[in-house]
């Protein structure tokens, strides 16, 4: 891949969990989780949503585990990942994109 194309992408992926990170800290600053997530886990589709969620989570893990030469890098990253989502997952990938595909 040529450098031009990795640069834009991986300003991109910062920029996505950036943008979904202050969408949390808004969130967050307007009504606590504890408030609305048992109300998310009390509807069906609540629950659904949150089943893909971590499905994609796992699939995500599961991926950077092929990709990632250093494990203990991806074993380090799970439980954070699993907490904090998809916007670390976006900032990851920007920081070790050039990393993940060299083979």
């Amino acid at each position: 891949m040529s450098q031009r194309p990795q640069f834009w992408l991986r300003v991109g992926l910062f920029l996505l969990g950036t943008a979904f990170l202050l969408q949390i800290i808004l969130a967050a600053l307007s009504v606590s989780i504890f408030v609305e997530g048992p109300m998310i886990g009390g509807l069906v589709w609540g629950k659904v949503t949150l089943v893909d969620l971590y499905l994609g989570f796992i699939i995500s893990l599961l991926f950077l585990w092929m990709l990632e030469p250093r494990k203990l890098l991806v074993l380090l990253f799970v439980p954070l990942f699993l907490v904090m989502g998809n916007w670390l997952l976006c900032w990851y990938l920007a920081w070790r994109w050039p990393h993940l595909f060299r083979n």
